[in-house]
């Protein structure tokens, strides 16, 4: 019995040990477009995964919307400008090399740390992934895409890692190539790794067939092949998280026995075209020749033609040396097409297909999310009006994960943060973030002037300054309060007469109350202390206990009061395109012909402030937000050039003060008789150490 004990005990440790980080899985089923369980649903396991945990109503990818780019996205949380992972074909001017998805997939293509490697920088922390679309992987279990295996060999073989008894995997990322391959043309990167007949008859229907449907309820019964899976197992049921979602859309193409060709339009020896038939990169043999391929290119019909410096900002898609000179954007329904002399792919486009890449804003380029587990909440689906970006879920992952030291990305914690159980994790990492300093070199430098000058100055009034003269300015710093002082005092004082006249209900009462709003359809109902902090809308005691926020186009009627016969209403959510207010603004301060990038209402008025030459007084709103519309906004730049002007001054005072008060030291300084010598140091900001020596007859005139 001893040793049947210690062995007991052993394994228990041992499995103990094993699951002492958290468990996620990642699961990608590619093309899987945000709509299709509404057009060919019910899906019975997708609706069972989202009754389980959360779910939003869509998630934009980042652009292009293309299958290698996005799925680098979500294991980095980057934009493509920023991890370089630009298109499914990619040319890098600086090395001269050419990334096609189908044959290209060197390590040098994906620099980066990713969710999976970051994890196993952890003591106990091991990662496995199956077939994600990228280069050989180096972790603890990796196996690569392999066309004759099914999804259901790929989830026994994941869930065996996580049930490995000496070595088990937190963390696991399955990719899978469907519906995509039913809704478009096959790349080569599929034709070289699904040949197979199946698969092949479905590379000729777009998102909306009978086939896509078929492949869609194939899907699902997949999704619950690893549900049921998981359920078998206690420890997965209890402590695995799985996030299932998808790197991009489906828009449908109709047949054409007239494609559109680049040759057409331009002479191609003077550049070179790489991209895909939804999105080129132009890379310009000489710069000299820009307008006029620029004018040509401008020509063809259904697409945006943009110079790389004048790309618009939200597409995050200009500050990488692989993006060309000049960026085509192809409208959504079309494609533009090369002949496969110079890099085009041979497909009958006499048929409806479909295809993506198109702009990352439009439906049909958006995916799903789903996600469940012990840390998030059950049956939540996010708001329409939320925004829910790919690059967010690289964080979400950080904070399933528990890591503590995550690289920077370009994703916000405030979009996942209705999905946590426990939302103050992500409020406690927002606020280490805003107090890193943005600008490290120039504020070290500036951190370093003051912190001279600082000294400088304390030197100046220890010299200078008497203790009556410290006193006084003490007295006079304390009755000396600023604006901001007396309204936070004010606000205080306000506060407490309130709270005297409030009669809150009791606690239990708030939860029954907050249990019973929460069944009324079409609302969305918060607890003040849950209101999400980017409606700014919790810290004032005129805000009730609880807050109920309609849906776009639903109203409730409150005891007392008629319906409303209005056919429109506002004070919906501020982030709904509807509720979103005008904005116009000339003059001399205004640029002309402008569409401005969107700001808040808040920055109104330092906007006006600005404008007027007012001081402008703390508020809500930034002019860093609105400055892009004024025609020449130089503040910033003339704000540091003040400021280095005025440590200087200030450095300059501090000596001319300390020479003065050298001299006037003189006067003041005096030795004790019998108990030093009669002698005393003349003080000096030139660090010399002479000394002026008193004699006996002065010493005495002094002391008299």
């Amino acid at each position: 019995m001893s040793w049947l004990s210690l062995i007991l005990f052993f394994y228990n440790s041992s499995f103990i040990l094993s699951q002492s980080v958290p468990l996620l899985l990642l699961v990608s089923f590619d093309g899987f477009r945000f709509d299709y369980p509404q057009l060919y649903g019910p899906l019975r396991y997708f609706s069972r995964l989202e009754e389980q945990g959360v779910h939003a109503h869509s998630m934009i990818p980042t652009f292009t919307t293309a299958t290698f780019p996005n799925h680098y996205t979500l294991i980095t949380g980057l934009y493509e400008e920023v991890h370089g992972l630009i298109s499914d074909e990619i040319y890098d001017s600086k090395t001269k090399s050419l990334f096609q998805s189908w044959k290209n997939t060197t390590n040098e293509w994906w620099p980066l740390k990713s969710i999976w490697t970051i994890n196993e920088e952890r003591h106990d922390a091991r990662s496995g992934v199956i077939g994600w679309p990228q280069h050989p992987i180096l972790i603890s279990k990796y196996e690569p895409f392999r066309k004759e295996r099914s999804f259901e060999e790929i989830v026994d073989k994941m869930l065996n890692w996580f049930n490995h008894p000496s070595e088990p995997i937190n963390f696991g990322a399955i990719y899978f190539p469907e519906p995509d391959l039913t809704g478009k043309f096959p790349s080569l990167f599929f034709l070289n790794l699904v040949l197979n007949e199946k698969f092949l008859l479905g590379h000729q229907f777009g998102p909306y067939s009978d086939k896509m449907k078929e492949i869609i309820n194939t899907c699902d019964e997949y999704l619950g092949y690893l549900l049921n899976e998981i359920d078998k197992n206690m420890n997965l049921k209890n402590n695995l998280h799985l996030i299932v979602t998808s790197d991009h859309g489906m828009e449908e193409i109709n047949a054409t026995d007239k494609p559109i060709y680049l040759e057409d339009y331009v002479d191609m020896t003077k550049l070179k075209a790489v991209g895909t038939e939804t999105l080129m990169n132009i890379f310009l043999n000489s710069m000299n020749d820009i307008d006029d391929i620029f004018k040509n290119l401008s020509q063809i019909s259904h697409t945006q033609i943009y110079k790389k410096q004048d790309m618009p900002n939200r597409y995050h898609y200009k500050n990488n040396s692989r993006i060309g000179d000049i960026i085509i954007i192809v409208d959504h329904g079309y494609e533009l097409h090369r002949r496969s002399s110079h890099g085009g792919i041979r497909a009958n486009l006499s048929t409806i297909h479909g295809n993506h890449g198109y702009d990352n804003q439009i439906n049909s380029m958006k995916t799903i999310f789903y996600a469940s587990g012990p840390q998030l909440k059950q049956n939540f689906t996010l708001s329409n009006t939320a925004i829910l970006n790919n690059v967010d879920v690289f964080g979400l992952m950080c904070l399933i994960l528990n890591i503590k030291k995550c690289p920077s990305s370009n994703g916000s914690l405030a979009n996942i943060q209705p999905f946590l159980i426990d939302p103050t994790r992500v409020l406690s990492i927002i606020e280490k973030e805003t107090a890193k300093p943005q600008d490290g070199s120039i504020s070290l430098v500036i951190y370093l002037l003051v912190l001279v000058s600082f000294v400088l100055i304390l030197i100046m009034a220890v010299v200078w300054s008497g203790v009556s003269f410290r006193n006084a300015s003490a007295i006079s710093r304390a009755t000396h309060l600023d604006a901001l002082t007396i309204a936070e005092q004010n606000q205080y004082k306000f506060t407490q007469i309130n709270d005297l006249k409030l009669n809150r209900i009791i606690e239990s009462d708030i939860d029954r109350l907050y249990a019973n709003l929460s069944a009324i359809p079409n609302y969305e109902v918060y607890k003040k202390s849950q209101i999400p902090n980017e409606y700014h809308y919790k810290s004032n005691v005129r805000i009730g206990d609880i807050l109920m926020i309609g849906k776009v186009g639903y109203e409730i009627v409150t005891p007392g009061h008629t319906p409303n016969d209005a056919l429109g209403d506002h004070g919906y959510d501020n982030r709904a395109e509807s509720m979103h207010p005008i904005f116009y603004g000339f003059g001399p301060a205004f640029r002309c012909n402008l569409l401005a990038e969107p700001f808040r209402s808040v920055d109104i008025y330092p906007l006006m402030s600005y404008i007027l030459h007012l001081n402008q007084r703390k508020t809500n709103g930034s002019l860093d937000n609105a400055k892009h519309i004024l025609i020449d906004f130089s503040s910033s730049n003339l704000s540091k050039v003040l400021v280095v002007i005025c440590i200087m001054l200030v450095i300059v005072m501090a000596f001319i003060y300390t020479i003065c008060a050298c001299r006037h030291c003189r006067q003041l300084i005096y030795t004790e008789p019998k108990s030093v010598p009669e002698q005393y140091c003349l003080l000096s900001n030139d660090g010399s150490t002479n000394n002026l020596v008193v004699s006996e007859s002065e010493d005495e005139q002094g002391i008299d």
